[in-house]
């Protein structure tokens, strides 16, 4: 067994069979999630016009607990940079990830990338991805510690968590990074793509005639239901301009 390796069943058998019944492992990762935003509620509140409920911080839970970490959700913050800067400093004081839910657009009232700065040096060093969706994200180191404003979009949220934050947590964790699983497929229909950033578009599998096929979901990046109707996705390079029904692609698992 190679150092970076993820213990599973298997190779819990292959210690017992060593007979080593202690082994050294890196300390699990601890994670914590705030959510933001005057609009954002709790899960468990009626909806009322102009109010969302705080879906993103537990799709991000459930993704970091499956990647291994041990994961805290510190609640919702409204749009308030001073309260928000006195949470994200407690909670790098703990924590070795800290994730930040919504605020993290270029709008008067998205206060998380001046939350981030304000804490620690170098502190945000991106905003903005070339990714659809996912193009409001903040990456920031605060005293060696990584911080991430994600956006407040579910799929966006998703997307970023997929292609970013867990591979991120290998890195840390230092367990070895594999390459994403995926399946061969024909495209159905036209997709058009002409944004100049990398596109990830979720798709949902049919077989026909022996040949796997995949339907393109299109939506808005609020759209959490398009999530769960899709077995997968694409990625659409930046330069290109539109894929053609009938074009053989790559489909990830998510």
């Amino acid at each position: 067994l190679q150092a970076g390796t993820k213990l599973d069943s298997r190779h819990i058998g292959i210690l017992a069979a060593l007979g080593r019944h202690e082994v050294k492992v890196r300390p699990i990762l601890k994670a914590a999630i705030l959510s933001t935003g005057d609009e954002v509620i709790p899960i468990e509140q009626t909806v009322k016009p102009g109010q969302v409920r705080d879906v993103n911080s537990y799709i991000v839970e459930a993704l970091l607990r499956k990647q291994g970490a041990r994961v805290d959700r510190l609640g919702i913050l409204g749009d308030d940079k001073e309260a928000l800067t006195q949470a994200l400093q407690k909670a790098l004081e703990v924590y070795d990830l800290v994730l930040v839910s919504g605020g993290s657009s270029a709008g008067t009232r998205d206060v998380t990338l001046e939350a981030l700065d304000a804490l620690g040096k170098p502190g945000a060093f991106v905003h903005g991805l070339l990714l659809k969706p996912g193009k409001p994200t903040i990456l920031a180191d605060i005293n060696g510690k990584p911080a991430i404003g994600l956006p407040g979009h579910p799929l966006s949220a998703f997307v970023v968590m997929k292609l970013v934050v867990l591979p991120l947590i290998d890195i840390l964790t230092g367990t070895e990074c594999l390459a994403p699983d995926y399946k061969e497929a024909v495209l159905t229909r036209d997709v058009p793509s002409n944004h100049g950033r990398e596109e990830v578009l979720p798709v949902h599998l049919a077989m026909k005639d022996r040949t796997v096929l995949a339907e393109p979901l299109f939506g808005k990046s609020g759209l959490i239901s398009i999530l769960s109707q899709s077995q997968g996705y694409i990625r659409i390079d930046g330069g290109a301009e539109g894929l053609e029904a009938g074009t053989p692609v790559k489909v990830y698992a998510w």
